[in-house]
Parts: structure tokens; C-alpha cells; sequence
């Protein structure tokens, strides 16, 4: 064995240089660069108090304010209790300082985690006049096992704007980085557009303003996993009363997304449920009063009661849309005709459309698997009722008297209720291993017209009433699944018991009274449903593999159509009829049928697999139903049934 010797001057200079290593050559220094490490500071901790007074020390705000501050990744720990948020914005001006009102969470690349103790146990309270978290660009925030609640949005987010003057955007959380909810629960928030502001002259007055998102409203990246968003709110603000004859109501501010609004975001939805959210378009300002009365305002629209994406990308895995709703705002009343006999009252206007009561898609691409929505509502907004006509005039001193009276205003159409499970306008839904079912669509009812002014004298004649509204086209269509524009994928998937209800005309306004009474307006024409399980408009293409669309209902009226599918639903067998429709088979058949068809692999006892396949477990018709597809089993749900 060879010993060897090393000094403690070779070790050095063998490991790092700083001593020269000597030879019978000249000699050489070996030096070494010395380069900067990334920071790695561990997190900060911090563990507020749900007693502490908002603003406190101790308190939740108060260690936001530290986080955003610090330039490290943070970590709140948060006991069993209610955090209040209680400080207001000072004149409802939005500040970002996280002084008052919503928490900022401003840290560009960190990372925020709030750890509470169970979703129904810690609890982050806002006090109903800011939202309750807003998220800036460059972070990341998670969210565990915490309730988010009584968030309410009335601002776009931006500093110094003021609550009521712009649309309103992310009632519970405002996202614009990354945001993660596990095991959260978000309820209980309002997004609502602020009033349109009434005239005191013959100008124009105000339209509301929009909401959107009552519960989130994501521009970035969104991931849910296991959360619940319930019972939130998207609520247009109101138009404005016209004051004179040329000033007609404002129009209704629109709501989208009840629930969930996503612009241009990544959302990834697990295990989740998105239940009993609201999106409702605020109502249309009455018309001016005069000589010549102007027209109600519209009625604002509402898209999207569970979620509403525009652009981007939304993937949907084992998750419940249901009982979700969106309504159209009422349309204004047509104001009163001033005294004379050219005091004639203009119209009612239109009531909201309404747009996907479950989900609505603008040009997004979006894949349900294993998802069921059930149970949501499309209701288009009410329309205005035609304006009352002027009452006569009395003649002056030495003129002819004016006797009749003026006509009564026509009404405005009812709102469009269209899509109660899922409306597309553009880009690409696909639906695999998914049910819709028990949704509904609902035109609104036309309006009346309005009633003939009343004459001065026996000798005169009441105004004529004003005629009643017809209602449009397709005004209850596509009770499951409304694809307007687009590329639709149905995969072994099942859509029953969906509704496209009808719609009835307006009555004409009755004739003022007189010596000679004026004449009934005409009544307008009502609508039939169309497509009670799915509609497609003529600028789609829809593909049915290994699917059910059956027992739906379109209800009776004219122009009523489908009471399974209008439109053009195709796959490798050809193009589907109106009625009950298998992709399996080829053929048009309907889930009563198959319940009691052995040949499908069917029966009332139990449901074997089967590319599509309905199987009644019933205590009374179409109690209880279960959808067994490819070996997934949803429930359907409880209830009566819609009668065809």
C-alpha cells in the first residue's frame, strides 16, 4: 500500500485554488468566480385573530398589508372564526392600499396561501360594500378550506373610481394572476351595476351599467378543486326615467356570469359545484311624459347564470351546474300621451334576452367530462306595456274643442329565453359522459298595449288602444343546450327532460272612454317552443356519437318545433328528425321506450352498461332517474315531470 501525504497548503490549493502549486515550471494562481444564489427565504408566517377589530393589530388586514409589503412568499393561518371586514371605502372610492374596503393582494411573484380550518368554519366576511379580495397581476394566491361571503362589487377594481359610476366586476374575488380555491366555499356576493341616472329634460337619460361575475370574475388562471360557488348574484343596474317627449328610458345595464366570469383566462374545474347563482339584467327606465310620449328602455340582457366564459379555455371534470338562472331585465313602460288628441303614448320596449341559465360560452373552448347540469333556467325579461294615450283637451275661449282622446302606446316583446342548460356562440363545446337534464327555457309573455286616452265630452271619442306585442321567433329554444354559432361535440352523453316552454302575445289596450269609445287594439301572436332538448342555429356544426337526446319538451304554440332537437345534430348515420334521436341506433326513439326495451341492454331494475342507455328507478313516473353512460351513473334528480 502506498502511503501518501497531503499538507494542509495542497488540500487548499487543490480545492480552491488560493494557494500556488509549486513546480520546477513557473508558477500559476487558480482562481475561482464567486456567483450570486437566488433569494430563498422561507415564507413568512403569519396567524391573525377572528377577534381582532378590522384594521387592528392582529387583525387579517393588518397582516395583508405586512404580506404585500415584505417581497416574500407568505402563508396565513387562520383559526376557526369570522374574519370582518368592516372598513369602508372613505366616499365609496375604491383605494388599493388595502387600507379599506376589499384586501389587495399585490405581491408580483409571490405567493399568498390562506389555510383556514374547514370551509364552514373560517369564514372571511365582507360588509356588503367592496368586494371581498382583489388579486393583481404576477400573483398567486391559494385559498384552502375558508368560506368567501358578503363581497359586493360596484367598481371595475380601479383606484380612485367610485362606487355606482362604472360597471362592476368580481362581487367575491377579482382576478387578474393566479388563483387556486381547494375545498372553498364562495357565497353570498353581489356584483351590481349602478343605476342610470333620470333626466330633467328632454335629454336622453342614463343606461344602467353591467355586472359581471357575482362570485369571481377571472382574467388569468383560475382552479377549482372541490369548491362551491353558490348563491351569488350578477345584477344589472336599472335605466333611466326619460322626463319630456323626446327623452326615451334608459336601457337596462346586462349581467353576465353569475357565478363565474372569465375573459381570456385558463379555468380548471374539478369536483366542484356551481349551484343557485343569479344573473339578472336590470330593468329598462320608463318614457317620458308630453305631448308626444317616448319609448321605455330596454330591458338589459343576462347570459350565463352558473358561469360565463369569453375567449380562453374552461375544462370541466365531475362537477354540477344546477339550479343556476338567468333572467332578462323588464323592458320600460311607454309613457303617457300628453292632453289633447295629438297626445298619443309611444311603446313599451323590449324585455332582456336571457342566455344560458347553466353556462354560457362567447367564442371559448370548453370540455365537460363526467359533468351534469341540471335544473337551470333561461327566463327573458318582461316587455314594457305601451304608454296610456293623452286625455282630450278642452277647446280655449272661442275655439273648437279638442274631443279625442289619444291612442294608446303598443307594447314592447317579451325577452328570449334561450338555453336553460348551456348556450355557445362560437368556438368549441364538448360534452362526454355528461347530462343535461330538467333545464328550462322561457320566452317572456309580450306585452299589452296601452290604454286609449279619454275624451272631454259625451260627444267624444276615447282614444284607440294600442296593439299588443307579437312574440319573435325562437323566443323559448334550446330547453338543454342552445348552439347558436359554432363546433359541438356530444359524446356519449345523455340531454332529457329539458323544456322550451311557449310564450303567449300581448292584448291589445282597450279604447278610452267616450260618447264614441275607441277601439280595442289588435292582439299580438305568441310562440311555440323550439328544440325542448337542443337547438342549433344554422351557422353550426354538431356532432352526436353515443348519445341520448330524448323526452324533452317543446311546448305547443305556433311555430313550435323539436320537441327534441331543431336543427342539424349529425354523426356517421346521417342527420337527426325532430324527435327522440340515438346516435347508437341510428334512429329516432324515446327514453320511455328504452327503459322498457330489453334489446337495449335496459331495464326497470337496474341500468347495464351501455353507450346510451335511460333506466327508471322510479316511485311514481319520472320521479327518480338515473343515466348510466360508459359506466358512469348520475343522478338526475327529483321531481315532477314538464308535460308535453
Amino acid at each position: 500500500m502506498i502511503s501518501r501525504r497531503w499538507s494542509a497548503k495542497k488540500v487548499f490549493s487543490s480545492f480552491f485554488g488560493l494557494f500556488e502549486k509549486r513546480s520546477g515550471r513557473r508558477s500559476r494562481t487558480i482562481r475561482l468566480r464567486i456567483e450570486a444564489l437566488e433569494c430563498r427565504l422561507a415564507p413568512a408566517t403569519f396567524s391573525p385573530s377572528p377577534h381582532a377589530a378590522d384594521g387592528a393589530a392582529g387583525s387579517l388586514r393588518v397582516d395583508v398589508i405586512a404580506a404585500n409589503k415584505n417581497a416574500q412568499d407568505n402563508i396565513f393561518k387562520l383559526p376557526v372564526g369570522t374574519f370582518k371586514l368592516t372598513l369602508s371605502n372613505p366616499g365609496g372610492v375604491q383605494g388599493n392600499s388595502t387600507a379599506s374596503g376589499e384586501l389587495d393582494l399585490t405581491g408580483n411573484g409571490h405567493t399568498y396561501t390562506f389555510q383556514g380550518a374547514g370551509s364552514g368554519r373560517t369564514i372571511i366576511r365582507a360588509n356588503d360594500a367592496d368586494r371581498v379580495f382583489q388579486i393583481f397581476q404576477g400573483v398567486t394566491v391559494i385559498f384552502k378550506n375558508l368560506t368567501i361571503t358578503g363581497g359586493e362589487a360596484q367598481t371595475t377594481g380601479v383606484a380612485g373610481t367610485v362606487a355606482g359610476t362604472t360597471d362592476a366586476w368580481g362581487g367575491g374575488i377579482l382576478d387578474n394572476g393566479t388563483l387556486t380555491l381547494d375545498n372553498v366555499v364562495v357565497t353570498g356576493n353581489t356584483a351590481e351595476g349602478g343605476a342610470g341616472a333620470a333626466t330633467v329634460d328632454n335629454r336622453s337619460p342614463a343606461a344602467g351599467l353591467n355586472a359581471l361575475g357575482g362570485g369571481v370574475y377571472n382574467t388569468g388562471i383560475l382552479n377549482l378543486n372541490n369548491a362551491r360557488i353558490t348563491g351569488n348574484s350578477a345584477l344589472g343596474g336599472s335605466g333611466g326615467s326619460g322626463h319630456g317627449s323626446s327623452a326615451d328610458g334608459g336601457n337596462g345595464g346586462f349581467a353576465q356570469g353569475g357565478g363565474l366570469f372569465s375573459v381570456a383566462g385558463t379555468v380548471h374545474i374539478n369536483a366542484s359545484v356551481i349551484g343557485s347563482n343569479l344573473a339578472l339584467g336590470g330593468g329598462g327606465g320608463a318614457g317620458g311624459q308630453g305631448t308626444f310620449s317616448a319609448s321605455g328602455g330596454n330591458g338589459g340582457s343576462a347570459q350565463g347564470g352558473g358561469l360565463y366564459a369569453t375567449g380562453g379555455s374552461v375544462s370541466v371534470s365531475a362537477t354540477t351546474f344546477s339550479h343556476n338562472s338567468a333572467q332578462g331585465g323588464a323592458g320600460g313602460p311607454g309613457g303617457v300621451g300628453g292632453v289633447g288628441s295629438n297626445g298619443i303614448a309611444f311603446a313599451g320596449s323590449n324585455g332582456g334576452l336571457a342566455q344560458g341559465g347553466g353556462v354560457f360560452s362567447n367564442g371559448a373552448v370548453i370540455d365537460f367530462t363526467f359533468a351534469t347540469v341540471s335544473y337551470n333556467t333561461s327566463t327573458g325579461g318582461g316587455a314594457g306595456t305601451g304608454g296610456t294615450g293623452g286625455g282630450a283637451g278642452t277647446g280655449g275661449t272661442g275655439g273648437s274643442g279638442i274631443l279625442t282622446g289619444g291612442a294608446g302606446g303598443i307594447a314592447g316583446k317579451g325577452g328570449a329565453g334561450q338555453g336553460g342548460g348551456l348556450f355557445e356562440a362560437g368556438g368549441v363545446l364538448t360534452l362526454s359522459d355528461s347530462t343535461v337534464a330538467q333545464n328550462r327555457a322561457i320566452g317572456a309573455n309580450a306585452g299589452n298595449g296601452g290604454m286609449g286616452g279619454t275624451a272631454s265630452s259625451a260627444q267624444g271619442k276615447g282614444g284607440n288602444g294600442g296593439a299588443g306585442a307579437s312574440t319573435g321567433a325562437d323566443s323559448s329554444a334550446g330547453g338543454g343546450l342552445f348552439i347558436a354559432s359554432g363546433i359541438a361535440n356530444l359524446n356519449n352523453s345523455t340531454v332529457a327532460f329539458n323544456t322550451a316552454a311557449a310564450s303567449s302575445g300581448g292584448a291589445g289596450g282597450a279604447g278610452g272612454a267616450g260618447g264614441t269609445a275607441g277601439s280595442t287594439g289588435q292582439a299580438g301572436t305568441g310562440q311555440g317552443g323550439a328544440g325542448g332538448g337542443a337547438f342549433a342555429g344554422l351557422d353550426t356544426a354538431v356532432n352526436v356519437v353515443s348519445t341520448l337526446i330524448a323526452d324533452n319538451h317543446a311546448k305547443p304554440g305556433p311555430g313550435a318545433v323539436g320537441p327534441d332537437v331543431d336543427g342539424a345534430f349529425t354523426d356517421a348515420q346521417g342527420t337527426a328528425t325532430q324527435t327522440g334521436y340515438t346516435s347508437a341506433s341510428g334512429s329516432a326513439r324515446t327514453a320511455s321506450a328504452m327503459r322498457s326495451s330489453g334489446s337495449t341492454g335496459c331495464s326497470t331494475s337496474a341500468c347495464r352498461r351501455s353507450a346510451s342507455c335511460v333506466s327508471a328507478n322510479e316511485v311514481g313516473p319520472r320521479r327518480v332517474c338515473r343515466v348510466q353512460m360508459g359506466g358512469f351513473r348520475g343522478r338526475l334528480g327529483q321531481g315532477h315531470p314538464t308535460s308535453g
